[in-house]
């Protein structure tokens, strides 16, 4: 029991507590005291906060005065036992003023404090109420605070119940929600762009992401590769320091036994019987060359004028590739699966009717890569041949197929530069039965064959199908955010739209309390 009122724990509903300094007057240990928003007259407030001694009180929806700090008369109470004041009321009792309105007294009619130190009691004397302790006697006296020690003291508590105030303040803004509020406006201007705005997103989520990207699929683009080439034809030369030479794969083939870079060769210049001794740099007829020593006579420094393997564009490369796409357990090779021996002797590779058959002439590829076999076979050159498969694994194992493109490499784009062809040197060693050595140096020239493997399998997953919908959800939101922006700041009815878009709301207690407050103002106006 406090100044009249019951203390005791309320269970359950709202907590409402008192913004009155040293006031602990809540709803939550005290049902008996009923709860006051601040009147929204500027001066009726103003007269309010002076009163409670919080001028710069910042007040919200939630600040409130318990019943404690206004008189009777100021209360009025329904059949209901809901209490509403009147409408001038104002807090007049605190605990600085004791809870009374009584009035202080004048400066010349104030009385006589009373002495600090207690009368002596009908069985007490003068003597029995000081106690000697040795040389010093020591008066037990009732200390009152000074007037400054009070104000100080008020004016602690009062930054205290601010900070308390102001932190309740704080958790409660973090802990609110604000939930989307509809509105419906007959503006077919804005209706049209909302509707434009949303067919755009639709046609873009099926048309490019889930039909032009497959976004309903799971990629895999780790592709494993193995490549083995063989090449097949037979070619003679007649040179004068050779002779007649017959050429099989096993000669113009580097290296023999076939990988994904191979090369061919298709023209030569050939140095005879070189051996180690004193020679001149240049010809021997020449003047003012230098004497080296080293492979004699030194190489023969001539252009090529034509290709020596002239008929090498009939020969044929075998291209046998096998590949794998592990995250989907599929594999598959460029070659037709049949028991037909028969078939790659007798086959030839054609993209429209032979894409199996992997059997490539060489005149042919040159010629897909845009350049001449004749003229590429006299200087040498680089060929890519690109393999590429994209595999749609829903649409099932037939039709997962290979795609041949063909690129010539060694050239630029102007097809000017000094540095396309291509060539390089080895040699043929010889001991004669005197024990003498000599060699045959070989500058060759030939096609550079390099295969290159890409691709990609697609298999339908529901994890990038359910992300690309929540995404293409996500932002159909994007025209009811350009259209709120057209509303809000464009158009001329923008004031109005603002009002019926933004809106605060209070619990249901305190709605009902701040209606039933201007019912009471509205009956005591009248």
């Amino acid at each position: 029991m406090r100044d009249g009122y019951k203390l005791q724990k309320v269970v359950g509903g709202s907590n409402e507590h008192c913004c009155v300094p040293l006031c602990t007057g809540s709803s939550r240990y005290n049902t008996e005291l009923s709860f006051h928003r601040f009147p929204k007259h500027t001066g009726h407030r103003t007269q309010w906060l002076h009163k409670i001694r919080r001028p710069g009180f910042t007040i919200t929806p939630h600040t409130e005065v318990c019943s404690r700090h206004f008189t009777k008369d100021q209360i009025r109470t329904t059949a209901k036992g809901r209490r509403f004041l009147t409408a001038n009321a104002i807090p007049t009792l605190f605990e600085w003023n004791a809870y009374s309105n009584e009035t202080r007294a004048g400066v010349w009619e104030r009385r006589t404090r009373p002495t600090m130190s207690p009368e002596p009691g009908p069985a007490e004397t003068e003597e029995d109420s000081q106690t000697s302790h040795g040389d010093e006697d020591v008066t037990v006296a009732l200390i009152r605070p000074s007037r400054g020690q009070q104000g100080a003291w008020q004016e602690c508590a009062t930054t205290i119940q601010s900070e308390k105030n102001l932190m309740a303040e704080i958790i409660a803004r973090a802990f609110r929600y604000k939930t989307v509020k509809f509105i419906v406006t007959d503006n077919n201007k804005v209706g049209v762009l909302y509707r434009l705005i949303q067919l755009s997103i639709v046609g873009y989520i099926i048309g490019w992401v889930f039909v032009t990207k497959k976004g309903y699929q799971e990629n895999d683009d780790a592709i494993l590769s193995s490549v083995v080439t063989k090449l097949k034809g037979v070619s003679v030369t007649n040179t004068t320091e050779s002779g007649l030479m017959v050429w099989g794969p096993e000669d113009y083939a580097i290296p023999p036994q076939g990988e994904a870079v191979t090369f061919i060769v298709t023209n030569f210049i050939e140095t005879p019987n070189q051996k180690l001794g004193l020679c001149l740099k240049d010809d021997e007829n020449s003047k003012g060359t230098c004497e080296i020593y080293g492979w004699c006579p030194i190489e023969k420094q001539v252009n090529p004028q034509k290709s020596l393997l002239s008929n090498a564009e009939n020969f044929t490369i075998y291209i046998k590739n096998f590949i794998q796409f592990p995250k989907f357990d599929f594999a598959k090779s460029n070659v037709h699966e049949t028991t037909n021996k028969s078939y790659l002797k007798e086959c030839q590779f054609s993209d429209e009717h032979n894409l199996y058959c992997p059997i490539l002439r060489l005149g042919n590829i040159t010629k897909r890569a845009g350049y001449n076999f004749q003229d590429m076979a006299s200087r040498g050159g680089s060929i890519g041949i690109m393999i590429e498969w994209n595999c749609d694994l829903d649409r099932g194992y037939s039709n997962c197929h290979p795609q041949y493109r063909f690129r010539r490499l060694d050239i630029t784009i102007s097809n000017t530069s000094i540095a396309s062809g291509y060539n390089f040197r080895h040699t043929q060693y010889f001991r004669s039965n005197a024990g003498e050595r000599s060699r045959t140096l070989f500058k060759v020239y030939g096609i550079r064959f390099s295969i290159m493997v890409h691709g990609k399998a697609r298999k339908f997953s529901i994890i990038p199908t359910m992300i690309n919908i929540a995404s293409g959800l996500a932002m159909m939101g994007a025209g009811s955010f350009f259209c709120d922006i057209v509303l809000l700041h464009l158009m001329k009815e923008r004031t109005t739209y603002r009002e019926r878009k933004f809106e605060g709301t209070r619990s249901k207690k305190s709605a009902i309390s701040t209606t039933t407050e201007m019912v009471e103002e509205g009956l005591e106006n009248r």
